[in-house]
């Protein structure tokens, strides 16, 4: 039963993605078009949640590394901007509210970064950290320097990743030297293989 609720969720959130592009398409101006955009990305990563939660075994979590293979070609090319991406990330399990916090997070991040005139590659990297945990690395040239998604920015997107970060009870931590932010994730089971 409760596959059969997270398989209609997934189907009425692309009829919803849907009708989010047909207006983005009739939209009269630029940030119009935006808006449309960044709803429908919210939209499409929930969709996404929800699939890979349909696809795995009842109880058993889902697979983030995964999630992150599917999510990130899907953003590379939103709001007609290209990013150039490389993830690297070993097996981990999480359950659907880290999920979902993971994806908003990224899909925020990275379209806050590919609106900006020259966009560096952006390396991603899910590592296995103490017991129960993952590390999310986010490491880009355009990072360094300037918090812009931390409590401090004044940002709509910054205000979200913040929400997210605080619901999964972590905090994402900004390295400006290295123009890196890190996420503690926490895992059902512990990182087992590389992928």
């Amino acid at each position: 039963l409760v596959r059969e609720v997270h398989h209609r969720v997934k189907n009425n959130l692309q009829v919803i993605a849907s009708l989010l592009s047909i207006q983005a398409r009739r939209a009269e101006t630029p940030e119009t078009a935006l808006a449309y955009a960044a709803i429908q990305r919210r939209v499409d990563a929930l969709a996404l949640v929800h699939r890979h939660h349909y696809a795995e075994e009842e109880g058993s979590g889902i697979r983030l590394d995964s999630l992150l293979r599917e999510l990130l070609p899907s953003l590379k090319g939103q709001d007609g901007h290209g990013l150039t991406l490389s993830l690297i990330a070993e097996e981990a399990r999480v359950n659907q509210d880290v999920a979902i916090a993971i994806a908003f997070i990224l899909a925020e991040m990275l379209s806050e970064i590919a609106l900006q005139p020259k966009t560096a590659p952006i390396a991603i990297q899910l590592q296995a950290g103490q017991a129960g945990q993952a590390i999310l690395h986010i490491v880009s040239e355009d990072m360094k320097g300037a918090d812009r998604f931390g409590p401090s920015a004044e940002s709509d997107v910054a205000r979200i990743v913040q929400g997210m970060a605080r619901k999964m009870r972590t905090e994402l931590v900004h390295d400006a030297q290295a123009g890196e932010y890190r996420l503690i994730v926490p895992l059902i089971s512990t990182s087992v293989s590389a992928a």
